[in-house]
């Protein structure tokens, strides 16, 4: 991969639950920053789009970045 091609700043970002201290219960879930990186972001043709089955996504578009620890599937963009 090209450093050129990764010319959209994007950011990755988690989902926190915070817990209350004193009581112990847990309040309103959050996303906080994980990371902010540069990406190669291109629309999905229609045969990915099948591949992915859009009816049941929410997939619109390939966003490939470089190799970086700690990134999960649970993430969002």
């Amino acid at each position: 991969m090209k450093a050129g091609d990764l010319r959209h700043p994007i950011q990755l970002q988690h989902e926190v639950t915070p817990r209350d201290p004193v009581t112990g219960e847990f309040g309103e879930p959050d996303w906080q920053l994980f990371a902010a990186v540069w990406a190669q972001v291109s629309p999905l043709s229609a045969r990915d789009l099948v591949a992915a089955q859009a009816g049941q996504s929410e997939a619109t578009a390939r966003i490939v970045i470089r190799h970086r620890e700690g990134v999960l599937s649970t993430m969002r963009i």
